[in-house]
């Protein structure tokens, strides 16, 4: 069997999108990572997913929440990302947000925004799948942050298959 590290390596072939995910923890205060396991799971009802690491300091908030809004990156965001991909106790210094009737925190900044109550939670190896019910939505334009092999990456072109 191949290495953890051989299998991330093979992983990072794959580019992902760069999305923050926020909710807020039981007496109010604002809660975000970054993630890349952002995914589309069924149009009709609309459901999207995303993974947390059972070791992360949020997972029991977010275990514990009924809603959460991801934020899909824009290209010029990579601070963004690195800062909530941190341990930082307060990430949401210093940026703009707004409330959202559901309850998670949002952010002002991105392309896409999916507004979702939780679906489902599930334990899978060593990360929890969540699965959210989107309620609402919206995009703006702008181009997408993007990561590979282990890195920020541009999306330069979009092809339009002929």
């Amino acid at each position: 069997m191949e290495s953890k590290k051989e299998l991330r390596n093979a992983l990072g072939q794959f580019p992902t999108g760069v999305a923050i995910v926020t909710t807020c923890d039981s007496t109010g205060s604002k809660v975000g990572l970054t993630i890349n396991s952002f995914s589309s799971v069924s149009l009709d009802p609309p459901i999207v997913s995303w993974c947390l690491c059972k070791s992360a300091n949020s997972l029991d908030i977010f275990k514990s929440t009924d809603s959460f809004a991801i934020h899909v990156l824009c290209a010029h965001q990579e601070s963004i990302s690195q800062r909530f991909a941190t341990k930082t106790q307060d990430k949401f210094i210093g940026l703009s947000t707004e409330a959202s009737r559901l309850g998670p925190p949002l952010l002002t900044d991105y392309i896409s925004r999916f507004i979702c109550s939780k679906y489902c939670s599930i334990s899978l190896g060593d990360h929890v799948l969540f699965a959210g019910r989107v309620e609402h939505f919206d995009t703006k334009p702008g181009e997408p942050l993007a990561y590979l092999r282990g890195r920020y990456a541009a999306v330069d072109e979009v092809r339009v298959a002929s």
